[in-house]
């Protein structure tokens, strides 16, 4: 079982005249793009594949029946804190699948129903709005808030209001909070568009589950930005979901610094991540014709987190402190190969393969130096020793230099 899963809903078409640029099948979405060229117009097929696709006739009943169980699993039985958030472009769907409206519930109220049913004393609520990059306590009249960093390198809301969920009363009245508190504006789309990021935090059986409303992402060309306050308004929200996906791509690149602490949404979602947090992912799209380019852009950045969720399943990263084991004893199979089923586009699968084989190489490599080492012997060590290093090279060599092994860890 993997920590991340991801899935994608597509939006029904409202608009009169307009034709969809997506196909979806099963667990498979493919989005039709004419591409204008030198020598005239020529369509393009992207293809996708996530855990598991909604289509236009889906409703939020249909979202929440795929996780939900899986989500109240990890609370009560595995101990895992959660995480649920949804991204897509503006005007996709992604507050009405978390909030609902007057005629269909939203994923909000309907977790929180179930929860009543299991247990209506352990419940408890705090809703921060992040805009222009500050935190406000939606309960407390919009109150300012602060992120602080603790002793364990976790993000914590300073002053946060904190609310008991005792009956589906108290649902409906959080819903309202939300719903006319938190900052709205025109946009491209529509005229209510949720002009911040919404953090809703629900504590149950000792564990968290955060979901979380990400502002709509729009093209610059297509905003509404009719006055100062609002181009800057567009600006942050750009800004952060920039950042957000800055510290997606140090995770796929393995890279030693991630960026979280340079927004307040990426400090919220800095342990989303982690091997302790079961993360689902929900992206929304339009199928309009016309917002085709923006639907692209959202699912390669889905398709970048895929990256993410095959790197935590191998375990591609090395563990920190890990220390080499000198008495256990090392079998080289000079004839191994790695046949793991990576997702990815083909360059991506072929580098992976090949860092992990690599990592292998030296793994062993540095068991059999150490135990000779410790032996103070080379005696039926020295050939498997040779054979590794032959290995080892011959890989490099390959990739002309440009496949270099993994630094290895320094023990004090």
């Amino acid at each position: 079982m993997t920590n991340i899963k991801i899935l994608a809903r597509v939006k029904p078409i409202f608009k009169n005249n307009s034709k969809s640029c997506l196909e979806v099948e099963e667990n498979e979405i493919s989005v039709n793009k004419i591409q204008k060229k030198c020598n005239g117009d020529h369509l393009v097929k992207y293809k996708y594949q996530f855990d598991q696709m909604f289509d236009d006739t889906s409703v939020n009943w249909d979202i929440y029946n795929s996780i939900y169980i899986d989500i109240l699993k990890n609370m009560m039985k595995f101990k895992n804190n959660v995480t649920f958030y949804v991204y897509g472009e503006t005007g996709s769907g992604k507050t009405h699948t978390l909030l609902g409206n007057s005629n269909e519930k939203g994923f909000l109220n309907l977790m929180l129903s179930d929860m009543l049913e299991i247990n209506k004393n352990n419940i408890h609520v705090n809703v921060t709005e992040i805009y222009n990059n500050k935190c406000y306590d939606l309960i407390n009249d919009n109150k300012h808030v602060y992120q602080r960093e603790n002793g364990k390198n976790n993000f914590v809301l300073s002053s946060s209001t904190i609310i008991k969920i005792e009956s589906k009363k108290d649902i409906i009245e959080l819903h309202n909070k939300i719903i006319n508190n938190r900052k709205v504006g025109i946009s491209s789309e529509n005229n209510a568009s949720s002009r911040s990021h919404l953090l809703i935090n629900i504590k149950f059986a000792n564990k968290n589950l955060k979901i979380l409303d990400l502002a709509g992402c729009e093209k610059a060309k297509n905003s509404i930005c009719d006055s100062r306050e609002k181009f800057k308004e567009n600006g942050v929200i750009h800004q952060s979901l920039f950042v957000l996906k800055e510290c997606i791509r140090s995770l796929v690149s393995n890279k030693p610094y991630v960026p979280f602490r340079r927004s307040e949404l990426t400090k919220m979602l800095k342990h989303s991540f982690d091997n302790s947090c079961k993360t689902f992912i929900l992206a929304t799209l339009s199928q309009d014709e016309s917002n085709c380019g923006t639907s692209v852009d959202v699912l390669n950045y889905i398709s970048d987190i895929k990256n993410i969720k095959s790197i935590g399943k191998y375990n591609l990263l090395p563990p920190i402190n890990s220390k080499v084991n000198v008495n256990e004893k090392v079998h080289v199979n000079v004839n191994e190969n790695v046949n793991e089923n990576v997702q990815g586009s083909p360059r991506f699968q072929l580098l992976y393969k090949n860092k992990h084989f690599l990592k292998n190489l030296q793994d062993k490599e540095n068991k059999l130096l150490n135990e000779m080492i410790q032996k103070k012997s080379t005696d039926n060590l020295f050939d498997d020793y040779s054979k590794v290093q032959q290995k080892k090279l011959k890989l490099i060599r390959k990739f002309n230099g440009k496949l270099k092994p993994i630094e290895q860890n320094k023990h004090n």
